[in-house]
C-alpha cells in the first residue's frame, strides 16, 4: 500500500469502494430529504403569516370594513378641519397685517399673529 497501512488487505479496499459508491446516492438523499423538510416548514411559515393577515381583517379586527370605515371618516374630518384651522389662521394674519399696516394700535404683531395668546 501507498504510505499506508500495510496491513490492509485487497478485500478490505473493494468493501471500502463498495460502501463509498452507495454513500453518495444515501448522502444525496439526505440532502434531498432535508431541502424538501426545509421547503414544507417554509411554506408552513407561509400559510401562518397569511392567516394572521386574514385574521385580521376578521370582524373586531383592526382592518374589519367597519373600523376601517369609522378610520376614514376621523381622517377626512380632521384633515377637513386641519384645512379650515389654516385657512382660518390665514386669514388671520392678513387682517393682522393689514391692520398693523394701517397703524392701528394693538396690531403691533405685523402679521405674526399666534393663535391662543392674549393681546
Amino acid at each position: 500500500m501507498r504510505d499506508g497501512n500495510p496491513e490492509v488487505t485487497p478485500q478490505q479496499l473493494a468493501e471500502q469502494r463498495e460502501l463509498g459508491r452507495f454513500a453518495r446516492p444515501r448522502a444525496e438523499a439526505a440532502r434531498r430529504k432535508a431541502d424538501r423538510a426545509a421547503a414544507d416548514e417554509a411554506e408552513r411559515w407561509r400559510a401562518a403569516l397569511r392567516d394572521q393577515a386574514a385574521a385580521m381583517a376578521n370582524p373586531g379586527g383592526p382592518l374589519d370594513t367597519n373600523v376601517l370605515a369609522a378610520t376614514y371618516l376621523i381622517a377626512r374630518d380632521s384633515t377637513r378641519a386641519f384645512i379650515t384651522a389654516s385657512e382660518t389662521y390665514a386669514a388671520i394674519s392678513e387682517v393682522s397685517r393689514l391692520l398693523a399696516a394701517a397703524d392701528v394700535p394693538d396690531s403691533r404683531h405685523r402679521g405674526k399673529h399666534e393663535p391662543g395668546l392674549s393681546h
